[in-house]
């Protein structure tokens, strides 16, 4: 969790460059996706009916993650931590 996006958007490279680059056919150890407001409705969807190892996001998606009935996948993906 980032208390900005900006932050947020800078991990998403330093992911990608340590942890996609090297593996064969591009499939990471593990997976990783940013949920900040800045995805269109496509990604929000695809993220949320296939939650990620690593969600990136800020308070206030999380706030609101933790609110709205659409998004209870990734909530329950979340079980555990």
């Amino acid at each position: 969790m980032y208390p900005m996006n900006a932050l947020a958007n800078s991990q998403i490279g330093e992911l990608e460059k340590f942890l996609c680059r090297g593996y064969p056919n591009g499939r990471p150890p593990v997976t990783f996706r940013r949920y900040t407001g800045q995805e269109k409705d496509a990604e929000k969807r695809d993220i949320i009916a296939n939650p990620p190892d690593i969600l990136l996001t800020n308070y206030v998606m999380l706030e609101l993650v933790l609110t709205r009935t659409d998004e209870t996948e990734l909530v329950r993906a979340a079980k555990g931590l």
